[in-house]
């Protein structure tokens, strides 16, 4: 794949079924990235270093969020699909300002996933507070979270 000029704002993905490792790596002014329902699988590091990125639609077809994924996407807001079932290490690693729903599929979160997400306060979660302790997650998956303090809202929790 050709290199991507630094100076994109949105990109649009076609009629792709994978995305390889690394393939937007520091391309720091991207915000939006559009991806098609026919995507079943990101390389790791993918996004790695998109600062500015804002967000990002992930197909109901991929089963995981690979490692790195979106290392350094300070404002990212994203809704991770109920296909996913995986977060793998490092995942959201510095994303700073991160807001994320997870939804009710997920069943493993990788070491350090939200390391160093310091502003991120709240994690919302689709399924059921039973579901949420069920999941398996690694030693220090939330590692400097929320500057040590944050909660997770679940959909059966008392408003």
């Amino acid at each position: 794949m050709e290199e991507l000029p630094e100076s994109l704002k949105t990109v649009k993905v076609t009629a792709a079924t994978g995305i390889d490792a690394e393939a937007f790596k520091n391309c720091s002014d991207i915000e939006n990235i559009i991806l098609p329902d026919t995507l079943e699988e990101m390389g790791e590091m993918v996004f790695y270093g998109c600062a500015s990125l804002k967000s990002v639609n992930i197909s109901g077809l991929v089963t995981e969020i690979s490692k790195g994924a979106f290392i350094g996407c300070e404002n990212l807001k994203i809704t991770v699909p109920s296909a996913v079932t995986a977060i793998n290490r490092e995942a959201f690693k510095n994303c700073t300002n991160l807001k994320i729903t997870l939804s009710e599929g997920l069943l493993y979160i990788g070491c350090i996933a939200f390391h160093n997400c310091t502003y991120l306060k709240d994690f919302i979660f689709e399924g059921t507070r039973k579901e949420w302790e069920t999941i398996e997650k690694e030693k220090g998956w939330d590692n400097y979270v929320g500057r040590g303090e944050y909660t997770v809202h679940c959909s059966d929790d008392a408003e």
